[in-house]
């Protein structure tokens, strides 16, 4: 079953245009950093084992390419009650299940993605035609309108100029004001940098080893990563790495 996303471009075209915006980067960057956190990695082990699968998904087993698709399909499609979970699992971190939801499942599963998120902060929908496609799960599922409160109503008529000048001229006054009504204070999303891989890796690999000497970490990571690093900055990233693994 293909949910019918109504009046969008082909899915391909459509994420590769979302991928080069700033809104899409902010968003995948936030869920990075949410995914690592000690808090979302227990929901997560808590509803594998809820569901029947083990606490690291179906990865490795023998047949993992017979079940993979079989089990995704019936947990996403079939299984209100996951369904439920999954979505209470995406709206307390202000993802929203159209988006994320198969993704997620996919990740339940089998504790990985099979693509990149169809995600962005911003995104044009063809309302009517998607209501008349999707009206039951729309009324059972969606919570689009928690995640993307405020419309941005478009002519057929009107250019590009016109759609940004609109924009530049009524931000301050009338959008952000209104993103401020309905924003969460408490999540994080676009306040999330995201660092050079080998500054990552370097600083997953000093987290991984914490609870060897701080002399011994030094001397690792000189020889995995031709850094000296002195006992102080060492702990600072030991701090700012289990910060992040607490809260997104």
């Amino acid at each position: 079953m293909k949910l019918d996303f109504g009046g969008l471009p082909d899915p391909n075209d459509a994420r590769n245009s979302l991928s080069k915006t700033t809104g899409y980067q902010k968003l995948f960057n936030y869920f990075e950093e949410v995914i690592n956190t000690e808090k979302f990695s227990k929901s997560i082990v808590s509803l594998r084992k809820k569901y029947g699968l083990s606490e690291h998904g179906i990865r490795g087993s023998n047949d993992f390419m017979d079940l993979f698709p079989k089990l995704t399909y019936e947990l996403y499609y079939k299984n209100k009650a996951f369904q439920e979970d999954l979505d209470a699992l995406l709206l307390e971190y202000g993802l929203d299940p159209l988006m994320w939801g198969s993704e997620l499942t996919e990740y339940i599963v089998a504790d990985e993605f099979s693509a990149e998120p169809y995600v962005s902060l911003c995104n044009t929908w063809d309302y009517k035609k998607f209501v008349e496609k999707n009206e039951v799960r729309l009324a059972t599922r969606i919570h689009h309108q928690d995640i993307y409160p405020i419309v941005l109503g478009i002519s057929p008529f009107a250019s590009e100029r016109d759609i940004l000048d609109y924009i530049k001229h009524t931000y301050s006054q009338v959008i952000k004001p209104l993103q401020e009504k309905y924003k969460n204070q408490t999540l994080k999303i676009g306040a999330v940098k995201k660092k050079k891989p080998k500054i990552q890796e370097r600083n997953e690999f000093i987290y991984m080893n914490k609870e060897l000497p701080r002399r011994e970490i030094m001397s690792l990571v000189n020889d995995k990563f031709g850094e000296v690093l002195d006992y102080g900055h060492i702990g600072k990233i030991i701090s700012l790495m289990e910060k992040k693994r607490k809260e997104p």
